[in-house]
Order: structure tokens, then sequence, then C-alpha cells
């Protein structure tokens, strides 16, 4: 990589994050506004593949594998994604800055890291970490697990729900969509109680903002928060969700959404993660009623 291309990143039309530094060292390239030594990252991730790092990995997948484990030098907790190509690490930041600057609650990014002979690693994107907030769907299963009185007591989640399609509806009012929005990839900011919920998004890599917003993409969208959220959640969440989000829409593009999100999930299980790990449970027969 050459330094026209990095700075490239940050051309005019694109966005500039205000304070960051570029720079090139005997790690590589890296373009940061934290004073954490780049070395540190390369090191956990040989300890972690050797069984010598107190790392955690929160996802490992093809593309990019995600970790936690690292301080800053103020003492907040990083959380890093390393990817095999580096054009996705760039796009990742890029990514965060621009919903940042648009006020989307998503992870403060810290620096971007193309490493130097680490193998396996095309760039590294540090982030804040949004732990010890809770997961969506993990607090969902633990509410469910804790909470007795079944579909009863499923109805006091339905302000939970309202406040997420109603922030998912606004993210869309304003041409802003996630394209990867399962409970998984949603963090309570506030939990719920006297004060309205609110959340935090992440793994927005693919995101786009200031671009129309469809049907498809609503589609996508339902059916992602629809196939992660437990079923024990009953369909009094996901209706009160519905309902909060569906408001602004024209009756017939309600209609075609439905049936489509519908269709999509029927045929699917639903999975999220609990505290036992990955649980996968079959579509309930009585939710081909949701959402009216």
């Amino acid at each position: 990589m050459i330094l026209e291309d990095l700075l490239g990143l940050f051309a005019p039309g694109r966005l500039v994050p205000a304070g960051f530094l570029r720079a090139r060292g005997p790690q590589g390239w890296i373009v940061r506004r934290s004073g954490l030594n780049p070395a540190a990252i390369g090191r956990a991730i040989e300890g972690f593949r050797t069984g010598r790092s107190a790392l955690r990995a929160l996802k490992e997948e093809e593309k990019a594998s995600v970790y936690a484990g690292l301080e800053m030098e103020d003492g907040r907790r990083i959380c890093w994604k390393a990817y095999r190509s580096r054009r996705r690490g760039r796009r990742g930041l890029t990514r965060l800055h621009l919903l940042r600057s648009s006020g989307v609650p998503v992870p403060e990014p810290f620096f971007l890291w193309e490493p130097v002979g680490l193998e396996g690693v095309g760039a590294v994107l540090a982030m804040e970490d949004l732990a010890p907030r809770p997961q969506l769907d993990l607090w969902l299963s633990e509410w469910l697990r804790e909470v007795p009185g079944g579909a009863a007591a499923c109805r006091d989640l339905r302000p939970l729900a309202a406040a997420l399609g109603a922030a998912i509806r606004d993210l869309h009012a304003r041409r802003i969509w996630l394209d990867d929005l399962k409970t998984c990839n949603i963090f309570l900011d506030r939990e719920p109680g006297p004060a309205p919920p609110s959340f935090l998004f992440i793994d927005v890599d693919g995101a786009r903002c200031d671009a129309a917003v469809g049907e498809w993409q609503r589609i996508k969208n339902l059916f992602q928060i629809n196939r992660s959220t437990p079923v024990g959640a009953g369909l009094s969440f996901r209706r009160a969700f519905w309902a909060e989000y569906r408001k602004g829409l024209p009756r017939e593009a309600r209609r075609r959404i439905r049936r489509q999100a519908l269709e999509r999930s029927a045929d699917r299980p639903v999975v999220y993660i609990a505290r036992q790990g990955m649980v996968e449970e079959p579509w309930p027969v009585r939710a081909r009623d949701w959402p009216r």
C-alpha cells in the first residue's frame, strides 16, 4: 500500500476523521488518534493463536474476526476487528466515522492498522468495546428465563420493542440502512425503565448512508429482527416492533413488506445468543399471523 492510497480514504468528498494522524512505522501503515502501540495488537493475536493470551474471541469468521481484551492508555476497553482484506478494514473505518457524524449510535473508532508480516490479517480496526452493555438477544433470553408469567409477562416487553421499531424507522427516514440488523448486533445503551430504552449498533461495515431505503431493505431488516428475536418473546414483541416501525408507510407497501418478510421467515429457524451459547429454535406456527 502506498501513501496516496491511504490518503485517498480521506480525499475531498469523503469523511475526514478529525484529529486522526496518518503515519508509517515499522509495523505498517496506521491511521489513529490513540497512543496504543499497534505492536501490542500483533503480540495479542499471536498469543491468542498459541493459547498464551487472555483475549476473548467474540466472533471468528472467514472474512473477519472480532476480539476483546485490550485497553487504551486512558483505561477504555478496546474491541477490534481483524480483517483479511485491507479494503474491508478501510471501509469499516469510513463507515463508522460516517455513521457517527450522522448521529447514529455506533462504537467510537480508535484506529485502523494495516500490519506488515502478520499472517492472515490485512487490517485491524480498533473501536470502543460496548461491554458490559448487554446484547439485545442475550438480554431478552435472560429476561425470559428470569421473569415468570409466559405470554402475559411478555407484554412488558412491548415498550422495548416499540422503541426499537421507532429507532429503526428513524434511521430509514434519514436514508440510513444497516445491512446486518440481527439482535446480536444491537446493544442496549439504556435498559427498560422509567426512561425509554436506547440502542447501539455494531457490525456496520455494509451500512448505507444517504441512500434510498426501499421495500427490499425494509423486508431484510424486518426479517433479520424477526429471525433473531427469541421465540419466547412472543408475538407481542414482534407486533409492537412492527406497529411502531410501519408508521408512515403506505398501506399497500405495509402489506407487501409483511407478506414477504413472513415468507422468508416461516421456513427458517430463529437463531440467537443466550447464556449457554447459540440457540436455534423452530419457527412457531402461530407466528404466521404476525405482523398484522
